[in-house]
């Protein structure tokens, strides 16, 4: 699967490169996070939590650097929740301490640098319901098909995700949220969007290496945590993306 590709590509850059340690973590009402650390230097990774697809877990197992690749894979969400929020901050320490992929990187407002790669004509779809996203999007062009897997967030005429694949042949651009890497639906969607199709990887869930997610992906626009204090707080207190952006840098990368 895609994921396993992607997972093991990591596991043989991460462990050749960092030589740090896991100093902090949680699992969140909306998010867990991750803190490595390496030397002085430090760096956040993030995951998005469903909480639908934990809720029956239990406890997650403490999280090692060696291991979370090992065990990824393996079907229970909290774990795999805990562990993508740690092999992102590793893959952040490396980006941002190392330099490795640095020479993809651009910074701005991830929404409007999105906005800017669509024309009035294109059909977009948006996986996942990025609302702020959506709404810029919606200014641009009127074909916009947004699906979502969690009813509770079906808002502002977003759609079943069982529906997707109808609609993905056809887009111009797909907009996809980073949980996907998370709950393994990226293979159908990948495999049903055309070859020709700009694809896009969103969000703080998308904090992997770029170097790596490049190769399946035309783009990457994810997030930079700048104070791990603030953003470990809120995350603590409950909060999620639209709490603690304002402690965070936009990037994007692209394709050389």
């Amino acid at each position: 699967m895609i994921l396993d590709e992607l997972i093991r590509k990591h596991r043989e850059i991460i462990l050749k490169h960092f030589r740090g340690r896991i100093l902090d973590y949680a699992v969140g009402i909306k998010y867990a996070y991750c803190v490595v650390q390496e030397e002085n230097r430090k760096a956040m990774g993030l995951a998005y939590v469903s909480y639908q697809d934990i809720y029956s877990c239990g406890v997650a197992d403490k999280p090692s650097a060696s291991d979370v690749f090992d065990r990824f894979s393996e079907p229970n969400m909290i774990n795999r929740t805990l562990f993508l929020a740690c092999i992102n901050a590793m893959s952040q320490y490396l980006i941002w301490h190392r330099g490795v992929g640095l020479e993809r990187m651009s910074y701005g407002n991830l929404i409007d640098h999105i906005a800017n790669q669509i024309r009035s004509t294109d059909t977009v779809v948006v996986i996942g319901n990025m609302v702020p996203l959506v709404r810029k999007i919606r200014g641009i062009t009127n074909k916009v098909y947004v699906f979502e897997r969690d009813p509770r967030l079906r808002i502002e005429d977003a759609l079943p995700d069982y529906l997707e694949y109808r609609y993905l042949e056809e887009a111009d651009i797909v907009i996809i949220t980073g949980v996907t890497l998370l709950n393994d639906t990226i293979d159908p969607i990948l495999r049903y969007t055309s070859e020709s199709a700009l694809k896009i990887i969103v969000g703080p869930t998308a904090q992997l290496l770029p170097s790596v997610l490049l190769e399946k992906f035309d783009m990457v626009a994810s997030l930079r945590v700048d104070n791990i204090e603030a953003v470990t707080d809120i995350i603590k207190r409950g909060g999620g993306r639209w709490s603690y952006s304002k402690f965070c840098s936009d990037y994007i990368a692209t394709r050389l």
